[in-house]
């Protein structure tokens, strides 16, 4: 299972320890876009049970804390959230901001801009700039 969902107010922890028991036996569970979508005690408990196998490239806290749960955790491979972090991409997101704003200006909807999660904007805010 792939797990490339953006969070939103009514995702937030949705895919949860349901989910990961109905899944066979050895399932890999890849979560790459936000933890927060997950039932992060879920998915650690199901891959300690080595019901599932976990690789996660995002996490509740980043940078990961020294005491994270998923550092001890069997069943995970854990990695460092950087895959995006290429020119081509920087790039493209470039392009598609520009193509927003000029919709924006013109007086047309965009296209990929959505509304800020209130949950994730909170957070940033709560973080120290610099």
């Amino acid at each position: 299972m792939f797990i490339l969902s953006p969070v939103t107010t009514e995702n937030v922890g949705s895919i949860g320890r349901a989910c990961f028991d109905a899944m066979a036996p050895g399932s890999v569970v890849v979560l790459v876009s936000r933890a927060a979508v997950v039932d992060w005690p879920g998915l650690l408990d199901a891959a300690a049970r080595g019901h599932i196998r976990a690789a996660i490239d995002v996490f509740p806290e980043e940078p990961i804390p020294p005491a994270e749960p998923a550092r001890s955790t069997r069943g995970t491979i854990l990695s460092a959230h950087r895959a995006g972090n290429v020119p081509e991409i920087w790039r493209q997101v470039g392009e598609m901001v520009a193509d927003d704003l000029e919709a924006l200006a013109s007086g047309r909807e965009p296209q990929r801009m959505q509304r800020a999660d209130p949950l994730t904007v909170e957070r940033l805010r709560s973080r120290p700039i610099g």
